[in-house]
Parts: structure tokens; C-alpha cells; sequence
């Protein structure tokens, strides 16, 4: 019975894969499709009235975006390297959650990990120095990589900055301290 139920929430869903930096979903898109990350990385992100880049997440295997509580995307979503989501119809959220018990699983734990590292955030933004910020940052995003098996992080100095509302100088000077301390290693990608 398990394995009927869980074909139930596969066949209702359609991978697609996007090359690096596709749109996923834009900003203000009808939320008609709600994603599963299957391979790489994806960010969440809004561009502010001045042009400036606010990245509001990044989404590992095993995370679930996307899912608004409005009709539209807050947010957009592309992929920092070549990715393959899973598009599930909004509409049809009611039903695999009734007939899926570990999908619906999987959604609650999704929505539970989105809250905790909202409010992460909030603590990461608050007092802290840059160095602080961003070791916290790197921290914590090793551990949810370790958790969904993602080998590689391709973001770059960028993408770590415009996550943590800094310049890309500070995040840099940031990134150069901790290396030079031996406390974190860079392989180039960042």
C-alpha cells in the first residue's frame, strides 16, 4: 500500500531541468506550481527598488519553494548551477497530501526548516560582525548540505553577500579572514 501511495505523489509531479541562472518562477508569477529540488542549488531572490539583489534563500536537494500562501510568488527562484526540479500543480497539494503520508511529511518538514531558518536569519542580520555572519552563514549551510548529500555549494562571494545585506567587499574581507585563520578552506568556486 505504501509504494501505491508514494507513485501516487511521483507520477504527480514533472521534473524539469534548467541550466544555470534559468528562472525557475518569477517574481509576481501565478503560484500555480509549487518545486522539489532533485539536483543542485537553487536561490530565491527579489531585486529591491534601487536595483539591488536580496537573495532570500538557498535551496538544497530535498527542499521544497515555492509554495506561497498567496496566489502569486514573492520571490523568484533560478538555479546557481544546472538543476532538475520537480513542478507539482498547486491544486493538486490537498489531494497528495490526503493520499501521501510521507509527502505530506515531507511538506510539513519543509515548512517547519523554512520557519527555522527564517528565524535564523534574524538572528544571523542582528548584532553580529561580518566575520560573524558569515562563518554562521557557512556553518550553517554545511550542515543542511551534509543533510541532503549536497556535494558541491556553487555560490560565490556575490551570492554570500547578497544573502547576508552586505557589500561584496565586506563578504570578501570577511571570506579572506576566516581562510587566513585556517577556518575555513575555499576552493575556488566562491
Amino acid at each position: 500500500m505504501r509504494s501505491r501511495q508514494r507513485n501516487i505523489a511521483e507520477a504527480a509531479g514533472t521534473p524539469r531541468t534548467l541550466v544555470k541562472g534559468q528562472k525557475i518562477f518569477s517574481e509576481g508569477q501565478a503560484a500555480n506550481f509549487f518545486y522539489k529540488v532533485a539536483t543542485g542549488v537553487v536561490r530565491t531572490y527579489t531585486i529591491l527598488e534601487d536595483g539591488r539583489r536580496q537573495i532570500t534563500g538557498f535551496h538544497l536537494e530535498g527542499d521544497i519553494l515555492g509554495l506561497e500562501a498567496g496566489s502569486q510568488h514573492r520571490f523568484s527562484a533560478s538555479g546557481l548551477c544546472d538543476v532538475t526540479v520537480i513542478a507539482f500543480k498547486r491544486t493538486d497539494l490537498n489531494l497528495l497530501l490526503a493520499t501521501d503520508a510521507a509527502f505530506r511529511a515531507e511538506i510539513l518538514s519543509s515548512l517547519m526548516t523554512s520557519l527555522e531558518l527564517a528565524q535564523n536569519q534574524v538572528l544571523l542580520m542582528g548584532r553580529k560582525t561580518a566575520r560573524e555572519k558569515v562563518a554562521q552563514f557557512l556553518l550553517d549551510l554545511a550542515h543542511r548540505a551534509s543533510k541532503s548529500k549536497t556535494p558541491n555549494l556553487p555560490m560565490r562571494r556575490s551570492d554570500i553577500a547578497d544573502f547576508l545585506g552586505m557589500s561584496r567587499e565586506t563578504a570578501c574581507r570577511a571570506l579572506t579572514q576566516l581562510t587566513c585563520d585556517g577556518v575555513i578552506e575555499v576552493n575556488g568556486h566562491i
